[in-house]
């Protein structure tokens, strides 16, 4: 029986092959005050031509379910956040507008902001749609231009969707995290799977 020795190029090829694949992290909370958190951190490249999709899928949730409150915090560094447009979909595909190209040529301002309905935190924090981006530095937390609260309203089972398009050339970035929260009733079970899917076209229902 003959063996093979394995060399340094050997391994330094499978190490190679092995960084090639993406690494996919998603995980679900539940907590005592029963609000789902669904998490990925999934780095992801961003640039024009190539919109970014991550797709949360529940099942098991309350169909009588009213959110309290529903969050997105978003870690996407960019060189020029204004170039980016920011959805969330519930599972009949009603949209609601993050962000559609605010930041201005600021650098990195969503590395790391919590997007919050009216009456989530006081004081309450300014609209994303109003607010002035004066410098290259986070803002930590702002209002969406959409309601969220009311994408779950109707039956929250099904696939969500968290899309980011960067729809000017010159720049790039990533979506390196996301944070879904909803708060609202005791939850009987969630489940949560990632697929790829084509770029999707925006459907009515946009406010």
């Amino acid at each position: 029986m003959e063996f093979t020795s394995i060399t340094s190029t050997h391994l330094f090829f499978f190490i190679f092959l092995l960084f090639q694949q993406p690494f996919c992290a998603s995980s679900v909370q539940f907590i005592s005050n029963h609000t789902v958190i669904f998490e990925d951190d999934t780095p992801r490249l961003l640039t024009y031509g190539s919109p970014v999709s991550i797709f949360p899928f529940f099942e098991g949730l309350s169909i009588k379910n009213s959110a309290k409150a529903i969050t997105l915090k978003i870690w996407m560094p960019h060189n020029c956040t204004g170039d980016v447009k920011i959805l969330l979909y519930n599972p009949i595909r009603n949209v609601r507008i993050i962000s559609q190209y605010r930041g201005g040529n600021k650098v990195n301002v969503f590395n790391g902001t919590t997007f919050v309905p009216t009456g989530f935190t006081s004081p309450i924090p300014p609209l994303v749609s109003s607010y002035v981006f004066a410098i290259d530095q986070v803002v930590p937390l702002l209002r969406p231009e959409g309601i969220l609260n009311s994408l779950a309203t109707s039956n929250p089972n099904g696939e969500w969707e968290i899309y980011f398009e960067d729809s000017a050339e010159g720049f790039d970035g990533y979506v390196n995290k996301v944070v879904l929260t909803i708060q609202g009733k005791k939850t009987a079970l969630l489940v949560v799977t990632l697929r790829k899917k084509k770029e999707k076209k925006i459907e009515n229902n946009v406010y």
